[in-house]
């Protein structure tokens, strides 16, 4: 069975507003798999969904930098 997209997360920043830099933008992507393996977890443990937003907002913060970048944003879709 073909996996599905269930979500995908977008890190991007640059310097000229919203003209992304290609070398700061990075993508996550979880699929159908991901998902029902989530529906697994325990809720007292992260979801690969949460590890992955997790990590895309600790990406934003490291480029979060005014002396080298002028704006990050983080954009994510459930689909």
């Amino acid at each position: 069975m073909p996996l599905a997209c269930k979500a995908m997360i977008t890190v991007t920043a640059g310097v000229i507003p919203w003209q992304e830099m290609p070398e700061h933008t990075k993508r996550w992507s979880y699929d159908s798999a991901d998902y029902e393996r989530d529906k697994q977890t325990p809720q007292d443990q992260p979801t690969i969904f949460s590890k992955m937003l997790d990590g895309a907002h600790e990406y934003a913060k490291g480029l979060s930098n005014p002396a080298y970048l002028n704006w990050v944003r983080v954009d994510w879709i459930w689909v």
